[in-house]
């Protein structure tokens, strides 16, 4: 395979237009649920940020969702799975870590808020 020029470059304009892209739907998702949006954005991250290798045995590299897209196209539903499985398996983590993230960050919230007991004792 030939040298691509300003493959590097590339790959990073890229990284940056996606978060973009990524911040402009999580601010245009926030009136969603949480148990909504957070499934939704993290689909959206596993896609556009995933790594797939172009061909078999090369050193490129290309967003798993174009990857996927291409495999589909020449090789049928079978080609889904070189590229997608990476996909569903970033996303289902991100999914995982992001409600487990959401409940710690929760209860810490509620252990150092005042409980209304304790208002009422200060107030008295």
């Amino acid at each position: 395979m030939e040298e691509v020029q300003n493959y590097g470059l590339t790959w990073f304009l890229y990284l940056v237009l996606a978060a973009a892209f990524l911040l402009l739907g999580a601010y245009h998702s926030r009136k969603l649920t949480f148990w909504l949006r957070i499934p939704l954005l993290a689909l959206i991250a596993a896609m556009a940020f995933t790594p797939a290798s172009t061909l078999q045995g090369e050193a490129w590299w290309s967003p798993a969702a174009i990857v996927m897209i291409f495999e589909i196209d020449q090789n049928g539903f079978a080609g889904f799975w070189r590229a997608g499985l990476g996909i569903i398996v970033v996303w289902i983590l991100l999914t995982i870590t992001s409600f487990i993230g959401r409940w710690f960050y929760r209860r810490k919230i509620s252990k150092t808020e005042p409980s209304t007991e304790e208002l009422t004792e200060q107030e008295g």
